[in-house]
């Protein structure tokens, strides 16, 4: 959980920048919105295999309907 809020924060702080196309520091080819596309790629995939997984044993969604966790 560590990882990820540290992750979060990193994100939060390229999307806080100014400039969508300045490089991201220490990574020479990729801008920040490259790098904030990619966060939201990656945790969306990972947050569709969560739900896959809820689903699996019927968990998911909540028997009264909505999209709580």
């Amino acid at each position: 959980m560590r990882h990820f809020r540290k992750g979060v924060e990193e994100a939060l702080r390229l999307a806080e920048e100014p400039d969508p196309d300045g490089k991201i520091p220490g990574h020479v080819d990729r801008t920040r919105m490259e790098g904030l596309r990619s966060i939201a790629s990656h945790n969306s995939y990972h947050l569709g295999q969560v739900a896959l997984i809820r689903r699996m044993p019927g968990s998911w969604p909540p028997p009264k309907g909505g999209d709580s966790w």
